[in-house]
């Protein structure tokens, strides 16, 4: 179990630092544009729309950073939310051999039981 917990915790710091350094780049590229269009810039309410851009950006970008890092530490587990047990008259070969599609209920609920109004499409399994 603790093979397969290291396993995900690594997938997911691959996955975060791909998006990590995706971010990067394409923050890189748009700030270095927004520069060059405040250097080379004629008008003055451009210029500020340019440096109000790159002001935008950053924030952005460090709020985006954050959001990224904070999953790194996401934990993992399970719960159990239903159990059951699916059994056929005629055993396996015969459920093998079934043709036809079939709802057949788990837990065995039937038409009088209370819980079968509300889970009784929620446990059952198609057979076909």
């Amino acid at each position: 179990m603790a093979t397969r917990e290291q396993v995900l915790h690594a997938r997911n710091d691959e996955t975060i630092s791909a998006q990590v350094e995706s971010l990067r780049l394409s923050v890189d590229r748009r700030r270095l544009w927004l520069q060059d269009q405040i250097q080379e810039g004629r008008y003055e309410p451009i210029i500020r729309m340019r440096r109000a851009q790159l002001s935008r950006l950053e924030s952005e970008f460090d709020a985006k950073l954050a959001t990224l890092e904070a999953k790194r530490g996401v934990s993992f587990g399970y719960r159990l939310v239903a159990a059951g047990l699916v059994t056929s008259p005629g055993g396996l070969e015969a459920w093998r051999s079934m043709t036809t599609r079939r709802r057949r209920p788990l837990l065995g609920l039937g038409a009088g039981d209370p819980l079968s109004s509300s889970l009784g499409d929620a446990l059952s399994v198609n057979v076909t």
